[in-house]
């Protein structure tokens, strides 16, 4: 019994994991307003009736699909930062700045669609759009810099919001199409210079 158990959860996931992959796919293709509950399970290769075992409505989906993003962009963040010695707190700074403003560069339309749109009420009332393991990490970051003297910081939780916002900040800027093309190098190298500077890193080392 235990180990059907098991593979029913097992499947349960996998299936779950295909419906998200499937509107990912979509949004990007066709764009958020353009996505339906029959496009996903169509895309997916399920009945309409299995969307509802794991989403009791499209906004609910949009907000694990928020989710998932986020888990994955941190995932690689984390993948990174675990090339670098844990002393080396400037140059995971300056990782963190890098992975996170390629990821969404890279991921332009489904983070535009995802993030720059307001979603349907009942996406909001899962709870999932609070998590934001991006800026739990970042917090991490800055929180083990100053603790070991490298930043010079006496509230690492506002700035980690603002160095977030300068982030986002960044990347709206390289993906603003109104603007001549940016060099994306020139604004990477100017966020990270921002970041130390604003955590102090050169005063404190």
């Amino acid at each position: 019994m235990r180990k059907t158990l098991r593979s029913d959860l097992e499947t349960g996931s996998r299936r779950r994991d295909e419906l998200l992959a499937a509107a990912e796919q979509l949004i990007v293709e066709r764009g958020l307003s353009a996505l339906t509950v029959d496009d996903v399970t169509g895309r997916a290769g399920v009945a309409k009736g299995t969307f509802y075992i794991y989403f009791s409505a499209k906004g609910e989906l949009l907000a694990a699909l928020r989710e998932r993003y986020a888990a994955a962009i941190c995932a690689e963040q984390e993948r990174a930062l675990a090339e670098l010695p844990a002393e080396d707190h400037g140059g995971r700074l300056d990782r963190w700045v890098a992975e996170a403003i390629g990821a969404h560069l890279e991921h332009e339309r489904l983070h535009d669609a995802l993030f720059h749109h307001e979603l349907p009420a009942d996406a909001i009332k899962t709870g999932v759009t609070a998590a934001n393991p991006q800026l739990d990490l970042l917090e991490r970051i800055l929180g083990a810099g100053a603790a070991a003297g490298a930043f010079a910081l006496a509230d690492v939780e506002t700035a980690t919001a603002l160095l977030y916002g300068a982030m986002h900040a960044a990347v709206d800027l390289l993906l603003d199409r109104g603007q001549r093309p940016l060099d994306v190098d020139r604004v990477l190298s100017a966020t990270q210079r921002f970041a130390r500077g604003a955590v102090g890193a050169d005063a404190a080392g």
